[in-house]
């Protein structure tokens, strides 16, 4: 199974995952550094509320249950 998660990496390379992230054994990661001065989170702030109404709702939970 594949997730995703937000995590940070300091200075000397090691990465700081949430405390709530857990791993039974070690795994395979990939690691995409994102320059915080390159990203602009306007437009998908902006739309987070109009997309949560079309994604968070029953039908859609339906159409995706068999990716489960």
């Amino acid at each position: 199974m594949i997730r995703a998660v937000e995590a940070t990496v300091d200075s000397d390379g090691v990465v700081h995952l949430p405390a709530t992230f857990k791993v039974t054994k070690a795994q395979r990661v990939i690691v995409t550094v994102i320059d915080d001065d390159s990203v602009d989170d306007t437009g998908l702030l902006m739309s987070e509320k109009s997309l949560a109404e079309d994604w968070l709702n029953e039908d859609e939970d339906k159409a995706w249950a068999h990716l489960d």
